[in-house]
C-alpha cells in the first residue's frame, strides 16, 4: 500500500509540474525527475510489476524499469541543481558520459543475468550471479554519487539563497538527497552481505524495510522541498491580490480627483503582481498630485482632531482631493515640506492602511466639514 500512496503522490506532483515543461531547462529537468520517479515507484507496485513481467515474458523487467527510471530521476535532479547553482554548467560532458555508461551497464548486466524467480526480490533470487550483483551495484553507486553531488550543491544554493521559502526549499532538497546517500550506503552494505554469505530471512527483511523507509523518506522530503518555491509564488500572488483589493478605496478616492495619474492600459487580470504595482504607483502619484492643494493649516487641524497619524494623513489628503476637483482650483507653488517627506516614505503596507483610513467615517466627516 505504501508503494501505491507514494506513486500517487509522485504522479500528482508530476501533473502539477507538467506546465513547467514549457519553461526553462532547469524546470524541465525537475519535471522530468518527478515523472521518472513516478514511473519507478509505479513499477514497484506488485500488480504492476507482475503485469509488466507477464507482458514482456522476462521476469524482472519491472525491476530493470524501476532502476533505469530511478537513475534517470537522479540524473535529472543533478541537472536541475547544477542549473540552479552553476548556470554555465559543471562537468557537463563528464556527467553525460557517466550517465550513459551507467545506464548501458545496467541494461547489459540485467540481460546477462539469469531470469529472476518471480516469487522473490531480484537480488534475493540472483545473489549468486555476478551480473545481477553488478546490475544492482551499478545502479546503487550511480545513485550514491548523484545524491552526494546534489546534496552539496543544494545546501550551497540554500546558503546563497535569500531567507524565506526558497532557502527552506533548497535545504529540504539537500536533506532529501542526503537521505538518498544513506539509502545508497545501506543498499551497498546489503549487496556486500548478500554476496559474501547467505543471510537469514529476518536479516533480509530488516535491510529491505530499512532501505524502503529511507527511500520513501528521501522522495517525500525532495518532493516537499521542490514544492516550496512554487507554493511561495502562489502565496505571494494571494498576498498581492489582497493588497490590490486593499488599495482600492484610497486609489479610487484620490485618483478620481487627478485622473491623469491613471494609465490607459491595465495589465492582464492574471498578472496580479503587475496590477498591484500599477495601482501602487498610481496611488503614490495621486498623493503627489493632490497634496499641493492642501493648505498647511488643514494638515495641522487634522493632526489635532484625529487620534491616529494615519487618520490625520487620510483626512487632509481627502480634503486636498476634494479641493483639486473644484472649478478653478490652483495648486500651491510648493508643497509643504512634511508632505514631500511623507510621500517619499510610503510603502505598500502604509498605503493599505492609508487606503483603509480614507474610507473611515471619521475621515469623511472631517473632509465634509471643511468642504
Amino acid at each position: 500500500m505504501s508503494h501505491v500512496i507514494l506513486a500517487a503522490l509522485l504522479w500528482a506532483v508530476t501533473a502539477w509540474r507538467a506546465p513547467s515543461l514549457r519553461h526553462s531547462p532547469k524546470q524541465r529537468a525537475l519535471a522530468a525527475a518527478f515523472a521518472a520517479l513516478a514511473i519507478a515507484m509505479t513499477a514497484e507496485i506488485p500488480r504492476v510489476s507482475d503485469a509488466v513481467d507477464h507482458l514482456t515474458g522476462k521476469p524482472g523487467t519491472a525491476y530493470l524499469i524501476k532502476h533505469l527510471t530511478g537513475a534517470i530521476a537522479a540524473s535529472a535532479v543533478l541537472d536541475f541543481v547544477t542549473a540552479v547553482t552553476r548556470p554555465e554548467g559543471t562537468l557537463h560532458r563528464t556527467r553525460r558520459v557517466t550517465r550513459y555508461v551507467a545506464w548501458t551497464v545496467m541494461v547489459l548486466t540485467f540481460l546477462l543475468a539469469p531470469d529472476a524467480d518471480a516469487r522473490q526480490e531480484y537480488l534475493e533470487g540472483n545473489d549468486q550471479s555476478a551480473f545481477a550483483v553488478a546490475h544492482v551495484a551499478t545502479f546503487t553507486l550511480y545513485i550514491l554519487v548523484s545524491m552526494a553531488v546534489a546534496t552539496v550543491l543544494f545546501l550551497y544554493a540554500g546558503v546563497k539563497s535569500p531567507r524565506g521559502w526558497t532557502r527552506t526549499g533548497m535545504v529540504l532538497l539537500g536533506a532529501g538527497c542526503a537521505i538518498g546517500i544513506a539509502y545508497s550506503v545501506e543498499r551497498l552494505y546489503y549487496i556486500t552481505l548478500a554476496a559474501l554469505h547467505p543471510m537469514t530471512d529476518s536479516t533480509r527483511q530488516f535491510h529491505t524495510t530499512l532501505s524502503d523507509d529511507l527511500k520513501f523518506v528521501a522522495i517525500v522530503v525532495i518532493a516537499a522541498g521542490s514544492c516550496l518555491p512554487p507554493i511561495s509564488v502562489a502565496v505571494e500572488g494571494v498576498r498581492a491580490w489582497k493588497n490590490w483589493r486593499a488599495l482600492a478605496p484610497g486609489w479610487t478616492a484620490l485618483s478620481s480627483a487627478v485622473p491623469h495619474v491613471r494609465l490607459d492600459q491595465s495589465p492582464p487580470r492574471h498578472h496580479v503582481t503587475q496590477r498591484l504595482r500599477r495601482r501602487q504607483g498610481e496611488f503614490e502619484d495621486a498623493i503627489l498630485a493632490v497634496r499641493a492643494y492642501c493648505p498647511p493649516m488643514v494638515q495641522q487641524v487634522a493632526a489635532a482632531t484625529l487620534p491616529e497619524p494615519v487618520l490625520a494623513d487620510a483626512a487632509w489628503l481627502l480634503v486636498a482631493a476634494q479641493r483639486a476637483q473644484q472649478p478653478g482650483a490652483v495648486a500651491a507653488p510648493a508643497p509643504h515640506p512634511s508632505l514631500a517627506i511623507l510621500a517619499d516614505e510610503l510603502t505598500v503596507q502604509h498605503l493599505c492602511r492609508l487606503s483603509h483610513a480614507l474610507d473611515d467615517p471619521r475621515v469623511k466627516d472631517f473632509a465634509a466639514a471643511l468642504s
